[in-house]
């Protein structure tokens, strides 16, 4: 990775279980609107399996839309990030929103169990891990295009907490 943008470790894995099994607990928090053109209907399959130790970092970045290319899923888009923290870490690595000036930021303290919903659009970084370990899984919600379905009712915007 590069270390002027990131400075962390990764893991990918593909888990079509486990998203389901994420989604299943947490899709009543994704926003849902009944008359919008894209409907959520599961997660992202690539889950990015996150380790910062002290130094790592996120520079200041907006996440990236994921399109699925085949299959019967094909034209599925993503444009919610959901990252899940798994630790607490001693000392930083906050999720800081940020404006677009830069001038003014929104932190969001990792917590064990903690799942963090936000557009991928959102200006946001992972601020310096000053000490001990932060563990956390990132992955997308999945919108289809077309009417709604039951898959993807939700409840409004929330907070989960998957301890």
């Amino acid at each position: 990775m590069m270390d002027d943008v990131r400075k962390s470790g990764r893991c990918i894995i593909d888990s079509v279980e486990a998203a389901q099994l994420l989604w299943r607990r947490l899709q009543h928090l994704v926003p849902h609107n009944a008359e919008a053109k894209w409907h959520p209907v599961g997660l992202n399959e690539r889950l990015r399996f996150l380790k910062y130790t002290p130094g790592d970092y996120f520079a200041p970045h907006s996440d990236g839309r994921y399109s699925r290319e085949s299959g019967p899923d094909k034209g599925d888009t993503s444009f919610y990030t959901l990252m899940i923290y798994l630790n607490e870490p001693a000392a930083g690595g906050e999720t800081n929103f940020l404006s677009y000036s830069h001038d003014e930021e929104t932190p969001v303290r990792p917590r064990t169990g903690l799942a963090l919903l936000f557009d991928h659009e959102l200006h946001h970084e992972g601020a310096l891990l000053k000490s001990g370990v932060k563990y956390a899984i990132r992955t997308d919600v999945m919108f289809k295009r077309g009417p709604a379905g039951a898959a993807g009712a939700g409840a409004g915007n929330h907070d989960a907490d998957l301890r």
